[in-house]
């Protein structure tokens, strides 16, 4: 199989043609392949795909479908249940930003998203060091009641544990593309990777207007915050990536039987002096069907300070547009402006 093809699709602004790249991942899974022309060439791809576009879809990526389709399945039975239902599990019950929010409840910008969601992450006991030692976005997640969703947490846990691991796959390749090997990011940011996982929920809004007639989201224009968001899409449709190289124009990224959907982060951006740049993207679900998405965020370790490899840069500008920043303080202040009402009640530093 060739280790990448591509998708013709249409700017929403004009009739351009752009074309994102999925690119087929075995040989990053398969250890009889590592150095050979197939393998460098997926490597090559890669790199070309975060420089141009900071998106891009994977195939044959080892995640066992059933297991997504499970997961999908799950979040859509949950998703189903009276908003009283839901509310019983609220993010407002958490002090680590863990549980669900109701339509509206989530702020890009300042502007409500035309969503609902459930947010997890590692599942961390009282005596886990990093709850031990307080740390904010740290714990336990909420779950629905077992009698009503008996399989839901095995899923979502497995599901995350799975997505770790091909995250640390797509960073050890991205490392090797930059010239920093295999291993760069795994022994020195991410051995232990801060994990966010999300379920959204996007009603059927072709109108996607607000009562005053401003144009409504189901997320507004944004860019992800850590390394790289791993996002499994359903059949709906409706998430689109802003061109770099002609901001304004919007790439519709359409859902792709068997493919994730792969976008880089701020925290990449960072590391690598914008060599590799975090695509700003936003969804509208102007279908007739409610949207159903599962964004996982391989981010490096909460307490990591990510400091701009001046070696990468692509010009001496950019090697000083950076100063170091922990990733814990950086995420901390987006959950606080995404989710103002809960500020107060969260851990903290």
């Amino acid at each position: 199989m060739s280790p990448s093809r591509f998708i013709s699709t249409s700017t929403v602004d004009n009739s351009e043609q752009l074309s994102l790249p999925v690119i087929d991942i075995s040989p990053l899974r398969n250890t009889t392949t590592k150095n050979s022309e197939e393998f460098n060439e997926v490597i090559k791809l890669i790199g070309h795909a975060c420089e141009r576009f900071g998106f891009f879809y994977i195939s044959n990526h080892g995640v066992d479908e059933s297991l997504v389709n499970k997961l999908m399945t799950e979040g859509r039975s949950f998703f189903a249940k009276p908003l009283d239902y839901k509310n019983k599990f609220h993010m407002k019950n958490s002090r680590v930003y863990r549980g669900f929010f109701e339509l509206g409840g989530e702020l890009t910008y300042g502007k409500k998203d035309w969503k609902e969601g459930y947010y997890f992450s590692s599942e961390l006991d009282e005596n886990h060091p990093s709850v031990k030692k307080g740390l904010p976005m740290h714990g336990l997640n909420q779950w629905p009641d077992e009698n009503d969703f008996p399989e839901f947490k095995e899923t979502v846990l497995k599901y995350m544990d799975e997505l770790t691991e091909l995250g640390h796959v797509l960073m050890s390749a991205i490392g090797v593309s930059l010239g920093l090997g295999d291993s760069f990011f795994r022994e020195k940011f991410t051995s232990e990777p801060f994990i966010p996982f999300r379920l959204f929920h996007y009603p059927s809004d072709p109108e996607a207007k607000f009562e005053n007639g401003e144009e409504r989201f189901g997320v507004g224009k944004h860019q992800d915050y850590g390394c790289l968001t791993i996002l499994k899409q359903d059949h709906c449709g409706g998430l689109e990536v802003e061109d770099r190289i002609n901001p304004g124009n919007w790439i519709k990224a359409p859902p792709i039987e068997n493919t994730f959907v792969i976008n880089i982060g701020d925290m990449l951006e960072r590391w690598t002096c914008s060599r590799y740049k975090a695509a700003p993207h936003r969804v509208r679900n102007l279908s007739s069907e409610d949207r159903l998405s599962a964004p996982f965020f391989f981010d490096p370790n909460f307490e990591c300070i990510v400091t701009p490899l001046e070696e990468l840069a692509l010009n001496e500008e950019d090697k000083k547009k950076f100063p170091p920043i922990k990733y814990g303080d950086y995420i901390l202040a987006k959950v606080f402006a995404v989710f103002p009402e809960l500020k107060e009640n969260a851990v903290k530093f």
